[in-house]
């Protein structure tokens, strides 16, 4: 497809998460943690992202990753479309949601009723 990965994560070390970072990468998949070290380091800026995709957005609040998120998320462009996958919506992710995403589509998936 044309489009060059890369990720990142912490519990290792930043040199070839860096060599990746610099051949240019048209999608990253990070860590909150690992990202922020990267972007205090200059190895990479948000400036120019317009698609932000946060997954286990309820166990990133649960592990206290949140504050991290949020930074992130405004540090990528203004004009950027957010989407948010999580297994709840509630409390500090229903937060996120109304602070990051306008007018927000919601897909369920699974019964109302849990048995």
């Amino acid at each position: 497809m044309g489009h060059s990965v890369a990720v990142v994560y912490g519990g290792v070390g930043y040199r070839n998460q860096q060599r990746a970072l610099d051949r240019g990468a048209s999608l990253v998949v990070a860590c909150p943690g690992r990202l922020e070290d990267l972007l205090q380091i200059q190895a990479l800026t948000l400036d120019d992202v317009r698609q932000v995709v946060v997954d286990e957005a309820d166990r990133m609040a649960d592990m206290g990753f949140l504050p991290a998120v949020r930074r992130l998320v405004a540090a990528t462009s203004t004009d950027r479309q957010v989407q948010l996958f999580s297994a709840t919506l509630e409390g500090p992710v229903a937060k996120l949601t109304a602070d990051f995403q306008h007018d927000p589509v919601r897909h369920e998936v699974g019964s109302v009723n849990r048995t």
